[in-house]
C-alpha cells in the first residue's frame, strides 16, 4: 500500500521529466547572425586573417591602424564578390595631440550576397611597389 502512494506521487515528476526531454531532444535552432560586424587590425608586423559572420544585408567595417603623414596608406587590394564598399574614411587619433601622430583607415562593406568573401588590405607607400603588410578579412555571409 506504502509503495502504490509514493508511486502515485512520483507519477508527475516522470510525466515533467518526459516532457522536458522531448522538449530539448529536437533539433536546436543556431544563433542569428549579428547583421553588422566591426574587425580591427594594426600595422605593425604580420596580420592573421581575421574571420567574421554576418547576416545577409548586414555591414562589416574593417578599422586599420593607420599613419598617413610617413606616406604610407591602407588600400583595399581584393575584395569579395558578396560585399560592396559603402565608404572609406580616415580619423586622426585625436588622444595624442601630435602632428604626425597616426589614426585609422575605416572602410565600410554591405553584404549584397551570400558566401565566403575575402578583403585584402595593402598597407604600402603609393610610389613604391613594396609592400610595408598586408591584411586579409574572410566574411562569411549567410
Amino acid at each position: 500500500l506504502r509503495m502504490a502512494a509514493i508511486a502515485r506521487s512520483l507519477r508527475p515528476l516522470a510525466v515533467l521529466l518526459l516532457c522536458v526531454v522531448a522538449l530539448t531532444s529536437g533539433d536546436v535552432l543556431p544563433a542569428p547572425l549579428p547583421s553588422s560586424a566591426t574587425v580591427k587590425l594594426g600595422y605593425v608586423g604580420k596580420q592573421e586573417p581575421a574571420n567574421v559572420a554576418i547576416a545577409k544585408d548586414g555591414t562589416v567595417e574593417v578599422q586599420l591602424d593607420s599613419n598617413p603623414t610617413t606616406g604610407y596608406t591602407w588600400t583595399l587590394a581584393s575584395g569579395g564578390k558578396g560585399l560592396e564598399q559603402t565608404s572609406s574614411k580616415y580619423t586622426a587619433n585625436s588622444e595624442s595631440g601630435m602632428v604626425g601622430g597616426g589614426g585609422k583607415q575605416t572602410y565600410t562593406f554591405k553584404a549584397t550576397g551570400e558566401g565566403e568573401n575575402d578583403l585584402v588590405f595593402v598597407y604600402k607607400r603609393a610610389w613604391e611597389k613594396e609592400e610595408a603588410n598586408r591584411a586579409q578579412v574572410k566574411v562569411d555571409i549567410k
